[in-house]
């Protein structure tokens, strides 16, 4: 009997297929297209670049140098409270808007507010829940002490 998605039996009985480790055929061909014209597709590209085409700039100075980048100068971000979170927020948004972030940068320190709000959050609910659970001990205890 035939079942869902599993029209065959297990093993392969008839040929083995690909073997392992070779390569496939059709993205050989493509990289000694390439090769091929490399010096062309370079050249055009550069051309693009220079005539103002932001993608293939991007794509070739990431290439060329790499997706490292400057460290940020933010000044002092406080980040202690949910108003402070929101205000850093505020500032990265103006600094990325304005181009004096990158993309990378601001995805970096939007990722440290949220771990600061979850580290707040966190810490904010362990505090609520102690002062329920002194409350709670608090009126249990006062009903044995009118009692005695």
């Amino acid at each position: 009997m035939i079942t869902r998605g599993k029209p065959f039996e297990p093993g392969n009985k008839v040929s083995r297929g690909r073997p392992k480790g070779s390569k496939n055929k059709m993205n050989q061909e493509g990289r000694q297209f390439l090769q091929l014209h490399t010096k062309a597709l370079v050249a055009k590209a550069l051309r693009l670049a220079v005539d103002g085409n932001e993608r293939v700039l991007c794509h070739l100075l990431t290439l060329a140098f790499g997706t490292k980048t400057m460290p940020a100068k933010m000044g002092d971000l406080r980040m202690k409270t949910i108003e402070d979170l929101l205000n850093a927020f505020e500032r990265i948004a103006k600094k990325l808007a304005a181009g004096e972030l990158t993309p990378e940068q601001a995805e970096v320190m939007l990722g440290m507010i949220q771990k600061s709000r979850g580290l707040i959050e966190s810490y904010e609910f362990e505090q609520r829940l102690r002062e329920v659970e002194k409350a709670r001990a608090k009126s249990v205890d006062e009903p044995e002490k009118q009692a005695a």
